[in-house]
């Protein structure tokens, strides 16, 4: 819950401060101010990492490396853990990632500032998240479930993008009222997303690298997807009909957020 809790404020507070200095290059003497500054309390806490003498462990084949470095993908529940988080993060990133080219062209007119408008709609998203990820990962750790916040949360989600690509929405009131019922499914996946890893890993002992691999999950489909995504917006938009790129995209996004929820079942150590 803490741990959303500052993700989110970190989120909102990057989304107020790009919308203030939309188009200004200040904007970027911020982002390399807030780097440098989260630095000090990340080395402060680290002040005490190295002090201690750790023994090579005795060598090994590469493979052998690969396989055993790669061996919590592939078993026991972490890895259904992984697999559902990188299944969920897909499914976010094809929404956020085409959001103001959506708003753009489907919701508001030529003349209107569509990278407003989403800096806007986002930060709906992230004032609702706030108490859904706060209190819901207290609730979570009170009743000892995990999975039911998963399932709520990929069904508020899925149930935008699918109102999104059924009824193309033009009403803006209907816009932020969706904003606020996926701000209630982003904040109830974050709150317990890493309590699940922490949960379910496979050595404690080695817990840095297979956080990482989580990590992973989070990152690689905002690295590769928009890629694909925005190819096959323009793809389509231009070549089959008007806007269809967005239907094909933000349809996938549903595929992904039910493999996303559902899986999670297979996952038996876990309530």
């Amino acid at each position: 819950g803490f741990l959303a809790t500052m993700t989110q404020l970190g989120i909102g507070g990057g989304l107020g401060v790009t919308s203030l200095l939309a188009h200004n290059r200040a904007v970027y003497l911020v982002m390399g101010a807030v780097a440098a500054l989260t630095l000090i309390p990340t080395v402060w806490a680290a002040r005490t990492e190295g002090l201690v003498r750790i023994e090579r462990p005795p060598k090994r084949p590469l493979a052998e490396s690969v396989r055993e470095f790669l061996r919590p993908l592939h078993e026991g529940d972490f890895a259904w853990v992984v697999f559902t988080r990188l299944m969920v993060s897909s499914g976010i990133t094809v929404v956020l990632y085409f959001l103001v080219n959506f708003f753009g062209d489907v919701v508001l007119g030529p003349k209107e500032d569509a990278a407003k408008f989403t800096d806007n709609w986002l930060l709906v998203v992230v004032v609702t998240a706030l108490p859904f990820g706060f209190f819901g990962g207290q609730i979570s750790d009170r009743i000892r479930r995990r999975k039911i916040f998963v399932y709520l949360a990929g069904a508020a989600q899925a149930f935008v993008a699918i109102v999104f690509i059924a009824f193309y929405p033009k009403s803006i009131p209907l816009i932020f009222a969706l904003g606020v019922a996926y701000g209630v499914g982003y904040g109830l996946y974050f709150a317990v997303d890493w309590a699940l890893a922490c949960d379910t890993l496979p050595d404690k002992t080695k817990s840095a690298k297979d956080m990482g691999l989580f990590h992973v999950a989070l990152t690689l489909p905002q690295a590769i997807l928009p890629l694909f995504g925005g190819a096959l917006i323009d793809y389509l938009n231009k070549h089959v009909a008007a806007n269809a790129g967005y239907r094909v995209v933000f349809s996938s996004a549903v595929l992904f957020l039910f493999l996303g929820t559902v899986l999670v079942s297979r996952i038996k150590s876990v309530r």
